[in-house]
């Protein structure tokens, strides 16, 4: 009985790692991404962009070597163009929202020597979330909130790509 036991969980574990499952831990950076630098031009912008700033977290949480200035041998990743929309999902009887949808969308391309390595690839990321006409300010803290966790999934979903 014990021996169809261990040969059944062996059986389970060696599917699973077949597979590409793994347990804990992060996605590994391919090597083109070990030294990256990310690129965002916009005017009148003087702190990092919330996406900019969670991409950057992300590959220095993942390993990578992240610069500040262009180099040959790094891989830029140049954020093209960031998009944040508000649209209403629903009302109620008066015409008051009752439920909002936010989307991030952001286009990026990553070239290394100035060579292209993707082609323009585009990601967006959606939240749905309930307004409460009666906590107003609990309403803007939620959404500011969602804001955050949507920029880190992006970033991830950028990386993953």
């Amino acid at each position: 009985m014990r021996k169809h036991f261990t040969l059944a969980l062996f059986t389970f574990i060696g599917t699973l790692t077949a597979c590409g499952f793994h347990l804990a831990g992060r996605t590994p950076l391919p090597t083109a991404l070990q030294n990256a630098q990310v690129q965002y031009t916009q005017k009148y912008e003087v702190l990092d962009v919330p996406l900019v700033a969670a991409l950057r977290e992300e590959l220095v949480r993942r390993g990578a070597n992240t610069l500040d200035k262009p180099n040959q041998t790094a891989t830029q990743i140049e954020i093209l163009k960031i998009t944040y929309s508000k649209r209403t999902v629903s009302v109620d009887s008066n015409g008051k929202a009752l439920e909002y949808q936010l989307v991030t969308e952001a286009q990026y391309r990553a070239t290394r020597a100035e060579q292209p390595i993707t082609d323009v690839l585009s990601q967006s990321v959606t939240r749905d979330y309930i307004y409460n006409a009666q906590a107003v300010l609990a309403a803007e803290a939620e959404e500011a909130r969602l804001q955050q966790v949507m920029q880190q999934e992006l970033a991830n979903v950028m990386l993953l790509r």
